[in-house]
């Protein structure tokens, strides 16, 4: 048993030093050539940088109550540590963002590779390390990926053996960390109250013993509604006064456009699991066959065409301009694959043991509800979980198998991994540098300063400046203007 233990771990070190060389050649790329291209770069420019900035200068307690970002500060007030304590230049903050990814996809790649061994756990992770979503936030100051990291860390505990008292007690942590960087993390605490009522066989079990860890899974995730609340109360809503406008409003759209999502990813994951999935649909196809007419429904049922006004544009939302619209309403390609990625689903969830079939379908319906509840349905909010969930699933259906793994199925995520890097690597070289300017007019608020920096030296606030007024937007892509009225979130 302790040889075999030291085999595990010595899997987990030799995937977590391979997935996390990888990631630091990239960043360190990134970083040294000075990366300050795309979307993300304008992002972090406009808005986290100066918001780190402010707050560093009114530590302990900066005033938050209206800052330049749509989230939680518990990413900008960890950075404005960093910078009160003496790194003040900006590429030394975005290393310190660049560890916290490094430390994210390490944990995962570990954790994984000690249920399927290294070779399989590097091939999963590879995607994250080429999906725009989740590298674009390690080489920026983007509270992203510190995010989730919480909620990968989540999910870890709550899949593993046992659900003892510290597990309960951890995870609610984990929780209360998730909703400081994002408040719309809210939703990891059903994951917290499912984990604590459901057994090693998937059922409910309303136990004398389960009772008390419920309730205790309760209380630990007590402080992360108390926090969200405190924000609400001090913002006046879900988000700081500039940006409420901006993301207001549910999007019955979003689940559809998670199955969309879903299609599209899950046949790079399938091949490393392939039998377990055929097996899983030879035994259930009503059930199958029920989640695709689900699919159905959840396209048909709200307005699935591009649409800016109503959060429906970016990512795979231009599959809806590039093919027919039907009823006048409904995406003929949502139509198709929305219903694909729901039988997918559901057969990733007969596949997978019975306890992470709940844990897992539990927080991809949070998820979907907590995403949902808001205007915008961005693939950015949502590809990082929805790969955390492909890779962990796999990782769980493998940790059943005690054969080795054919090379050759490792081809599918290594392939997702080449497609989603080289589109990257596009949508970067495409973009047009970003400039230090003013906040967007919808955005700012009395009393702003103007951009007190420039590239590599940051200035004091008193220091005037005169702004780049070649553009009132970020320029994005070749230079065409990015819409100024898009939130930070």
């Amino acid at each position: 048993m302790t040889d075999r233990l030291g085999v595990h771990e010595r899997g987990a070190l030799r995937a977590a030093l391979v997935v996390g060389g990888l990631f630091a050649l990239i960043a360190g790329c990134a970083l040294g050539l000075g990366l300050d291209r795309g979307r993300y770069a304008w992002d972090a420019i406009v808005y986290h940088e100066p918001a780190i900035i402010l707050m560093s200068r009114d530590m302990p307690f900066p005033d938050v109550s209206n800052y330049f970002s749509a989230t939680t500060p518990g990413y900008h007030y960890l950075m404005a540590c960093a910078r009160a304590l003496g790194v003040t230049s900006t590429l030394g903050l975005r290393a310190i963002s660049a560890l916290i990814t490094l430390a994210w996809v390490c944990t995962l790649a570990a954790a994984v590779a000690r249920r399927t061994g290294a070779a399989l756990a590097v091939a999963l992770c590879l995607p994250l390390l080429g999906s725009m979503y989740t590298l674009m936030p390690g080489v920026f100051l983007l509270p992203d990926n510190l995010g989730w990291l919480m909620v990968s860390s989540l999910l870890l505990v709550k899949l593993s053996r046992s659900e003892s008292i510290r597990g309960i007690v951890f995870a609610g942590v984990l929780v209360t960390l998730a909703v400081l960087v994002k408040q719309v993390h809210i939703w990891t605490a059903a994951v917290v109250w499912a984990g604590a009522w459901t057994n090693a066989a998937g059922e409910i079990a309303p136990t004398r013993r389960k009772f008390k860890r419920g309730v205790l899974a309760l209380l630990v995730t007590l402080p992360a509604f108390g926090v969200l609340a405190w924000f609400s109360h001090l913002w006046g809503g879900l988000s700081p006064p500039r940006f409420q406008g901006d993301i207001q409003g549910v999007n019955p759209a979003l689940p559809a456009f998670l199955l969309v999502q879903i299609a599209i990813l899950s046949p790079f994951y399938a091949l490393p699991i392939w039998t377990d999935l055929v097996d899983a649909v030879r035994r259930h196809p009503r059930v199958i066959l029920v989640a695709a007419l689900i699919g159905v429904v959840l396209v048909v049922a709200p307005a699935t065409t591009m649409d800016p006004d109503a959060g429906r544009y970016s990512g795979y939302w231009k599959l809806a301009t590039l093919t027919p619209v039907l009823f006048g309403r409904t995406s003929s390609a949502f139509l198709v694959l929305a219903p694909i990625g729901a039988a997918a689903l559901a057969a990733w969830g007969i596949a997978v043991p019975a306890r992470t079939r709940v844990v897992l379908g539990v927080a991809l319906l949070a998820f979907a509800a907590a995403h949902a509840a808001t205007i915008n349905a961005w693939q950015r909010y949502h590809e990082p979980m929805l790969l955390i969930v492909l890779v962990i699933a796999v990782a769980e259906v493998r940790r059943n198998h005690h054969h080795p793994i054919p090379a050759w199925r490792l081809g599918g995520p290594a392939l997702a991994a080449v497609l989603l890097g080289a589109y990257t690597l596009v949508d970067v070289l495409g973009s047009s540098p970003v400039h230090h300017q003013p906040l967007p007019p919808n955005h700012r608020a009395p009393g702003d300063p103007q951009p007190p920096y420039s590239r590599g030296t940051i200035r004091p606030m008193d220091e005037p400046v005169v702004a780049d007024r070649r553009t009132s937007a970020s320029p994005d892509r070749a230079g065409t203007p990015h819409d100024p009225r898009l939130p930070v979130l």
